[in-house]
Parts: C-alpha cells; structure tokens; sequence
C-alpha cells in the first residue's frame, strides 16, 4: 500500500521498521495503520494529568488580554499556570472526571473548563494543544475547524519528541503506540501540516532529558551480565541529576512549537 501522508499532504506512506505503522517518505512522521482511535471511557483509566514542562513556557508566551482555548485541558494543570495572567479562558477535555475536578480547584473570574468542544464559545485567538493532536484520526481537519470557527491567530502545540533519548535507544515507550498514539510528529511533518493551515512556526523548543528517563535507558539497555548493573543504572541516573534541567541535551520528552498566522506575504514565499 502507498498512499498520500495525511500531515504533509507530499509525500507517500511507505512501510517502515514499525510494522504498526507507515511512514512518510517525505516528511518522516508515522502514520498508524488503523486510524480508530482508542475509547473515551479509557482514558480515564491510563491519561496522566500534572504539570508538563511546556506550561510555564507557554504562559510566558502567551499575553494579557489573550483569548485562550485549551484542548485537552484535563485537570487544569495549564490553566493554573496562567492564574496571574489577564486572559479568558476555555478549557475542554472529554474526560467528564477530569473537568469536575478543574472546576473545584479553579475558580477565577473567566476560567471555563467543558466537556463538550461545541460548547466553546468563540472567538478565542490563541488554541494551546499539549499531547493532544497525536491521539486524533483526523488533526488536519479539527484544526482547520477550530481555526475558522474561532478566528485563531496563534497556537501552541506539543507532541511526543522524535529525538527523546528513549527512542534513540530504542526503548520506546508503552503509550507511544495504537490505539493510544495514532500519529508520531516529526518536526518537519508538523511544520508543513501547520503551513497549510496558513501557519508559520515562530519557534521550537525541546524538553531537556530527565533523571527518570535515563532510569528507564539504563535498566532496559545495560547488559544483564553486568555486575552491579542496579548500581551503575543509579549512578548514572544520580550523574545527570546534578546538572541543572536549563544545562541538559534537549532529549527529553516534549517538542513543543508555536505558530501564527501568516500573512500573505508569508503564504506567497511557502
């Protein structure tokens, strides 16, 4: 089978190492096989809410008097980071358990958090995606939606990094698979997704490595007739906690990108 990819809308999806998915021979992001996505009712089982390290990046970004759309907002772990900022604020999850518990925690003056993104009310001008897209059959479609119902203007998107240190060591996380992940973003195949959109990046940034992932490196990859192999993963784990996050490689979880609408000038060059 080979067929056209559905981020870039250039290159044609080819069979790759991953048998549970195509990859584009283009813009190198993975397609899922099957595009069905998994249950709602599960995610309350398996999603992980808490505090990412895009959020206080992102509200930093984002200023006064900003119109902000949240998908995916969960417990409303990135709304908080923006508690001292003059915004309104829409925050929609699915999962009905999560809302109900960013409704009793968060109370101010603005702050919506729903169930049901058709309840949103428009216009917001900045739409704020953290390991959302990467779970929709059709991101493509959705976005272009949200954008000309809301009159979006700016947004900010994560996704899984293609570079984490754990994928290059070729421990793949559980989570980074079908059902659950149906895309795996490559910064270039988001980038083009985007300038279709009428979109151009304004930056990227990367997570820097954390000590747990260097954990989970070292107990899958060192040999298991290593003596001391307990230790030495601990020493190595212990080694990189002593550099500062701000000092890392940036081989941690998260890319994250921002993006604004383009001009036509901007489109014309594309």
């Amino acid at each position: 089978m080979t067929t056209t990819c559905p981020v870039c809308s250039t290159g044609q999806l080819l069979a790759g190492a991953d048998e549970q998915y195509w990859r584009c021979s283009h813009c190198s992001t993975e397609v899922a096989r099957c595009l069905t996505p998994r249950p709602a009712e599960e995610y309350d089982l398996i999603e992980w809410y808490g505090h990412r390290w895009e959020f206080d990046l992102v509200a930093q970004a984002i200023p006064d008097g900003s119109r902000v759309l949240e998908l995916g907002c969960g417990e409303g772990y990135f709304c908080k980071a923006l508690l001292t900022k003059s915004v309104t604020y829409q925050g929609v999850d699915f999962n009905e358990e999560a809302i109900l518990s960013a409704q009793a925690k968060i109370h101010k003056a603005g702050t919506t958090f729903l169930s049901r993104l058709e309840d949103a009310i428009a216009p917001s001008d900045t739409l704020c995606a953290f390991h959302v897209i990467e779970h929709i059959a059709q991101p493509q479609t959705v976005l272009r939606e949200l954008i000309h119902k809301h009159q979006i203007s700016k947004m900010y998107i994560s996704v899984p990094s293609p570079i984490r240190a754990t994928v290059r060591a070729a421990v793949r996380e559980h989570w980074d698979n079908p059902p659950h992940h149906l895309y795996r973003f490559s910064e270039h195949g988001l980038r083009e997704m985007m300038g279709r959109l009428g979109f151009r990046r304004t930056m990227t940034a990367f997570e820097p490595l954390r000590c747990e992932e260097v954990s989970a490196i070292a107990q899958a990859r060192l040999p298991s007739w290593l003596p001391r192999r307990q230790a030495c993963a601990r020493t190595l784990t212990r080694w990189l906690g002593r550099i500062p996050a701000s000092k890392r490689p940036r081989l941690g979880q998260a890319m994250l990108m921002g993006f604004e609408k383009a001009s036509s000038s901007d489109q014309a060059r594309g």
